[in-house]
C-alpha cells in the first residue's frame, strides 16, 4: 500500500508540472532568449498575445520576424480582441498552443482583457499541465502576484527617493507568488521604484531585469538569467528596516546583480 501510495505521488507529480516562465525585461529580445523559446515550445506553436499594446498588428509582425530569422516559423497572432476572448476559437487557439507569449504595452489593459474570463482560467489550466509562458515588459510585470502598475502612489507624483507606501501596485496574473518584478530596470534607472516596493513586503524578493534581458523561472520560482545585460535581485527579508522622516533606512540588505548563465534560489544560494 505505502508503495503503491508513493508510486501515485510521483505520477500526479509528474502529470501536473507547470511549465516555465521566460520573462523579458523589455527593449531587444535576445536570439539566446528566442532559441530558449523554440527549444521549450518544441513542435507546437508559440501564440503571441498583443493585447496590452495599441499597436498589436506591428507587434506580432516583429516578434515573428525575429522568429523566422532563426528559422522557426511556427509562430501565431493571437486572433482575438480583448472583448471576446473567451470565444471557442479564442479558446481553442490557446489550448493548442506549446508556448503563450504576452508582448509589451501597458500591463493594466492586460490585466483587464483577462479579467473574470473563462481565457484567463484556461491559461492558468494550461500552464499548470506544462504549457510554457512567456512575456516581455508589460507582459513580464503582469504575471506577478504584486504587480507594479508603473505608476506612483497618491500624494507622490514621481519616485524620488526610497520610501514607504510610494509604489502602485495591483493583482497581477499571479503566476509568480514570491516574487515582485520591474522591467527596462538598469536602462530606466528603477532602483528606487523597485527597492521601495520591496520594503513595504520584505517577505517577496525584488526582481529587477534589464533590456535584452530575461529570466527563466521554474516551478519552485528559482531562476535562472539569460540574454545580454543583467538582473538586479533585492532581497529583504533578514534586513533590519526603519523609516525616517518619510524615508526607509534598512541594515543587511542582499542586493545581487547576476548575468547570463548566473541564478537564484529560495535557499540563499546563488548558483
Amino acid at each position: 500500500m505505502k508503495k503503491l501510495f508513493l508510486l501515485l505521488l510521483i505520477c500526479c507529480s509528474f502529470a501536473h508540472a507547470s511549465g516555465e516562465k521566460i520573462l523579458i525585461g523589455g527593449g531587444k529580445r535576445a536570439p539566446s532568449i528566442l532559441k530558449k523559446m523554440i527549444e521549450l515550445t518544441g513542435d507546437k506553436p508559440i501564440v503571441l498575445v498583443p493585447l496590452a499594446s495599441e499597436i498589436p498588428d506591428e507587434i506580432v509582425g516583429a516578434i515573428k520576424n525575429e522568429f523566422s530569422l532563426l528559422g522557426f516559423l511556427n509562430v501565431e497572432g493571437y486572433k482575438c480582441k480583448a472583448e471576446n476572448v473567451d470565444d471557442e476559437s479564442c479558446l481553442a487557439q490557446l489550448k493548442n498552443a506549446g508556448l503563450i507569449f504576452f508582448t509589451g504595452g501597458d500591463q493594466n489593459r492586460l490585466l483587464k482583457a483577462f479579467q473574470n474570463s473563462k481565457a484567463f482560467s484556461l491559461i492558468q489550466e494550461l500552464h499548470s499541465s506544462g504549457v510554457h509562458l512567456a512575456g516581455t515588459s508589460a507582459g513580464t510585470a503582469i504575471m506577478s502576484e504584486v504587480m507594479l502598475t508603473g505608476s506612483p502612489l497618491a500624494p507622490y507624483t514621481e519616485f524620488d527617493g526610497i520610501r514607504p507606501k510610494m509604489v502602485e501596485t495591483t493583482k497581477g496574473f499571479g503566476f509568480v507568488k514570491k516574487i515582485i518584478i520591474d522591467q527596462h530596470f538598469l536602462k530606466r534607472g528603477r532602483e528606487n521604484r523597485l527597492m521601495s516596493a520591496v520594503l513595504d513586503r520584505p517577505h517577496l524578493i525584488g526582481v529587477g531585469i534589464d533590456e535584452a534581458t530575461s529570466i527563466v523561472i521554474h516551478s519552485d520560482e528559482s531562476f535562472d538569467v539569460l540574454g545580454e545585460s543583467a538582473v538586479m535581485v533585492i532581497d529583504a527579508r533578514k534586513s533590519q528596516i526603519n523609516i525616517n522622516n518619510d524615508h526607509y533606512q534598512t541594515k543587511n540588505l542582499k542586493v545581487d546583480l547576476l548575468s547570463s548563465g548566473e541564478g537564484f534560489s529560495f535557499n540563499n544560494q546563488l548558483n
